[in-house]
């Protein structure tokens, strides 16, 4: 058996890599090449991409968009082209007629499409909001505000997204939220392949 040889060219060494292998670029997952070196917790999807967690998803949109501390919102769900992201009811946030403000309803409306497409691709904090469309469908129960996002077809350079936000434990939806949200440039299709 012949042994290979990888020259390896680091792109985020906490999770993963690209390496040449037989004059082919391929993405190499650290964990399976040098078990015990890298972080347990780092994990990777198919194109050896990281995985954030809910937590990590949580702490680069409250960095990057502090409203969502002042909102308080969480992140509770992250998968591949989906999140659950809530804000808790706070009478701060009630208008004039006893309903949460629209606002708040569209900060938690984008904060989940930006979570189900980092979720989707990893971190890729440069990806920002090109169009959010918003439907108030009925007035909110003074409860939690809970968004559930979902990844409809992921671009190159754009992603569509739609939203469902509702009150926590009340039948039906307050708004329908669409939107796409421009992306980074990633390099050639060579580069990524």
């Amino acid at each position: 058996m012949r042994g290979i040889s990888l020259k390896i060219n680091a792109l985020d060494t906490s999770r993963y890599c690209k390496c040449m292998l037989l004059n082919r670029t391929v993405v190499v997952n650290l964990l399976s090449l040098l078990p015990g070196v890298f972080p347990a917790t780092a994990k990777c999807d198919a194109r050896g991409r990281g995985v954030l967690t809910a937590k990590e998803v949580e702490t680069i949109i409250r960095e990057g968009a502090p409203m969502a501390r002042d909102i308080d919102l969480t992140v509770e769900k992250i998968g591949a082209g989906g999140a659950r992201v809530r804000v808790p009811f706070n009478a701060r946030n009630v208008r004039p007629g006893g309903t949460l403000s629209g606002p708040v309803m569209m900060a938690l409306a984008d904060a989940a499409m930006y979570a189900a497409i980092l979720g989707a691709l990893g971190k890729v904090e440069m990806a920002v909001t090109s169009n959010l469309n918003i439907n108030f469908l009925q007035k909110p129960a003074p409860a939690d505000l809970v968004a559930d996002a979902l990844v409809m077809k992921m671009g190159r350079r754009l992603a569509f997204c739609e939203v469902r936000v509702m009150s926590d434990r009340h039948d039906g939806l307050v708004a329908h939220v669409t939107g796409s949200y421009a992306l980074p440039s990633f390099g050639t299709k060579e580069q990524l392949d």
